[in-house]
């Protein structure tokens, strides 16, 4: 049942159920001796009136218990479905951006030195560590299996370009600043690591495009104010 179907449905159950058993405490309260309360209490109108009410009330409140639980996972399932579109975009805009260049201050390394940028996994695991997809649902099923293979293929590529970077601070005298570009443009375009990451990268956006369009809509205006914020 829908969360705020279940919370509805609950509320009204409740509210009929407090009107039934105030009704059957109607009937109890005209009593006048502690005989009269006795036999009123044990007649069956008086009877059926509490134990529907009792149970109207019970069913309600866990309705309603259980649909503020359902909107509530439902609302940190949009988070984290959100947090993944907007980790993918800037992944994205990561593949497009040449090595990282800055000042070092060890000589050796010459004037200007070059990192290669790595890749984002923190969304992808917060839903890989989360229990809030339900793996009968073929939608969760189909995301969570893909996010698998994204976070795995972009934690080997990281670590290559890891190594790529520690290589050029290491020696650097053996890697000229030309050539680290070429290092770097083969390991991104051409190794089998990359070929990878392309492919989940691509998969991921067509099943983030077809079934969860809306987190995509709601990542991109959070994606432009992080590049204003970071002019």
């Amino acid at each position: 049942m829908n969360g705020w179907l279940s919370v509805i449905v609950g509320a009204i159950l409740v509210a009929i159920g407090a009107l039934v058993v105030s009704a059957g405490l109607a009937l109890i309260s005209e009593c006048k001796s502690f005989r009269e309360l006795v036999k009123k209490c044990l007649r069956a109108d008086v009877l059926v009136l509490l134990f529907v009410g009792s149970a109207l009330v019970g069913v309600g409140g866990t309705l309603t218990t259980l649909g503020w639980n359902q909107l509530d996972t439902a609302s940190q399932k949009k988070a984290l479905i959100v947090g993944l579109a907007r980790e993918w975009l800037l992944n994205e805009l990561d593949t497009l951006k040449p090595p990282m260049s800055f000042d070092a201050n060890d000589p050796k390394l010459g004037k200007e030195h070059f990192m290669y940028p790595q890749f984002r996994t923190s969304a992808q695991d917060r839903i890989l560590t989360s229990e809030l997809s339900d793996l009968t649902n073929r939608k969760d099923n189909e995301l969570l299996s893909l996010v698998i293979k994204y976070e795995q293929v972009i934690k080997d590529f990281n670590a290559q370009l890891a190594w790529v970077n520690e290589g050029c601070v290491r020696f650097p005298e053996n890697v000229k600043q030309e050539k680290r570009k070429e290092v770097y443009l083969g390991i991104r375009d051409k190794a089998p690591l990359h070929i990878h990451f392309k492919r989940f990268h691509k998969e991921l956006l067509k099943l983030l495009e077809k079934e969860y369009s809306w987190a995509l809509d709601e990542a991109r205006p959070t994606l432009a104010n992080i590049h204003r914020l970071q002019e």
